[in-house]
């Protein structure tokens, strides 16, 4: 199976809806069960209480009815933990295996922004370095994230005070743990696959080990499967790749902010091939400190 790790608002389900009408994929909609499981296999060593815990939270929480539990009912999970060896990597990759058999798919993948912000306890519960699962990791320019976190309903207008820091720390981590392997991690920007759709669908498809399709760069399709109700801030999914939202903060972003950005996430912005302005690191303005 698959992870895709990428910060909100930075293209992760354009990706993986697109990537879903592929037809040997699988992608269920968002879940959150990943990272508490990665807590249980962490802290709870003795496997009979760990899994019967698994079998328990994962069917409790609030995205399964709508994600996993679309394949796989309650009895169904409890059996493939049951089966699966006691380790984050063996289990994860068993339910989403199921998964995928249930789908009548060859794989399945998990998209979920909440991911990133644990990118750590992927790392010590030894999920990065698994044979058994491949990484993509979508980038998009954080001052670009952050326009678009302001305009959401959930989103801060102050996300511009420590947001960059966070952006640049879990992707930098992810990144800088992960980057020297190209069999098992993939990186892409989404300026990239907005600009140029076909190519990076190639790239991900060879990476994944499959054939590409021209499905999955149609838009009128995107998303049919993937949601099952309507979210108004994904109401661009069903259009073509937008290239206007490529270097929005160009045209949209206040100077002071995004300076404000661009000090706290140079380190990124320039890994990730962004440009990342003039500033002295020493001109912090009196709101940062």
């Amino acid at each position: 199976m698959f992870i895709i790790f990428g910060s909100p608002r930075s293209g992760t389900t354009l990706l993986a809806s697109s990537l879903e009408l592929h037809t040997e994929i699988v992608i269920p909609r968002e879940t959150d069960f990943i990272v508490p499981l990665l807590f249980i296999l962490d802290r709870i060593k003795d496997e009979k209480v760990g899994k019967k815990l698994l079998g328990e939270m994962i069917v409790a929480t609030n995205y399964y009815p709508h994600s996993i539990g679309h394949f796989l009912n309650p009895a169904e999970v409890t059996q493939v933990i049951e089966s699966a060896p006691y380790s984050a990597a063996e289990l994860i990759d068993a339910i989403y295996d199921a998964v995928s058999k249930k789908a009548g798919r060859r794989m399945a993948g998990d998209k979920s922004p909440n991911d990133l912000e644990q990118i750590g306890m992927f790392g010590k519960t030894k999920v990065l370095s698994s044979e058994k699962i491949k990484l993509i990791h979508i980038v998009r320019d954080i001052r670009d994230v952050v326009l678009s976190i302001q305009g959401m309903p959930w989103g801060s207008p102050n996300i511009h005070y420590g947001f960059p820091r966070i952006w640049n720390a879990q992707n930098m981590l992810l990144h800088a743990t992960c980057s020297r392997d190209g069999v098992r991690y993939k990186l892409i920007r989404f300026e990239d696959m907005v600009a140029d759709p076909e190519k990076t669908f190639r790239e991900l498809t060879d990476f994944l080990g499959l054939e590409f399709q021209t499905a999955m760069l149609n838009n009128d399709q995107r998303g049919s499967r993937y949601f099952r109700r309507s979210d108004s801030y994904h109401e661009n999914l069903k259009q073509p790749f937008l290239t206007d939202r490529i270097a929005v903060w160009k045209r949209e972003m206040p100077p002071d902010i995004r300076k404000t950005c661009e000090r706290q996430a140079r380190e990124g912005l320039e890994a990730f091939g962004y440009e990342a302005g003039n500033h002295s690191a020493l001109a912090h303005t009196h709101s940062e400190t």
